[in-house]
């Protein structure tokens, strides 16, 4: 749960402590290994032609770091104190996997 609020404050955020480390050592080579995945995927045919490898990546941690980070805010304003980690998790697993399905 703290992982998320770190990455807005440290990364995201201009000035934080951990961007440059990030942006210079340790994300180039794993976003684009990430990225080369989805397109290799993609190329087999498992991945819908329509989608773009690279955006996927920026999808993935927008379905996953950015609804915890935000959680106090979403969960208040749309009355869903009751939904958990768990019920974010399906959440993103049922938009990643039958909102990228190739149609038969």
């Amino acid at each position: 749960p703290w992982w998320p609020a770190l990455w807005v404050r440290e990364v995201i955020s201009e000035g934080g402590s951990l961007r440059d480390l990030l942006l210079q050592r340790v994300l180039p080579e794993f976003i684009r290994a990430l990225s080369q995945r989805f397109d290799a995927a993609q190329k087999r045919g498992l991945l819908n032609a329509r989608i773009d490898p690279r955006l996927l990546v920026v999808s993935v941690i927008g379905l996953t770091l950015f609804p915890v980070a935000g959680a106090p805010i979403w969960r208040q304003v749309l009355d869903a104190e009751d939904l958990s980690l768990n019920d974010i998790r399906a959440h993103a697993l049922a938009l990643l996997t039958g909102g990228m399905k190739v149609k038969s």
